[in-house]
C-alpha cells in the first residue's frame, strides 16, 4: 500500500515492514540533512577561488585609481588631458580616476 491509496471495496489488511528510522521517508529525511549539511567539491573550489580573487581584484581597482590620480594631477600628462572631453562635463582631476 503506498500513501494515498484509496480501497474502494471491503476491507484491507497491511503488513508494516518497517517503522520509524527505517521507512523510505526517514531515509530520503537522512539524505537531505546530509545533503544539506556537506559541501559540493566545486563548492568549496569557488570559494577557494573567490577568496583569493575578490582581494586581488580590489587591489588591482585602488592600484588604477592612485595610478591615474597621480597621473592627472602631477602635470605629466598635461598636454593630452587638455583635449580629452571630460574637462567640458565638468570632471575635475579627482573625478576622472573614479571612472577607471
Amino acid at each position: 500500500v503506498i500513501g494515498g491509496t484509496i480501497n474502494l471495496n471491503g476491507s484491507v489488511e497491511i503488513e508494516v515492514t518497517t517503522i520509524g528510522e527505517d521507512t523510505t521517508l526517514a531515509q530520503i529525511i537522512r539524505l537531505v540533512e546530509s545533503a544539506q549539511s556537506s559541501k559540493a567539491p566545486i563548492q568549496d573550489f569557488a570559494d577557494r577561488l573567490a577568496s583569493r580573487f575578490v582581494p586581488f581584484v580590489l587591489i588591482f581597482a585602488t592600484l588604477t585609481f592612485v595610478v591615474w590620480a597621480a597621473l592627472l594631477n602631477s602635470g605629466a600628462i598635461d598636454d593630452v588631458k587638455n583635449t580629452w572631453p571630460y574637462k567640458q562635463q565638468g570632471f575635475s582631476d579627482w573625478t576622472l580616476p573614479l571612472l577607471f
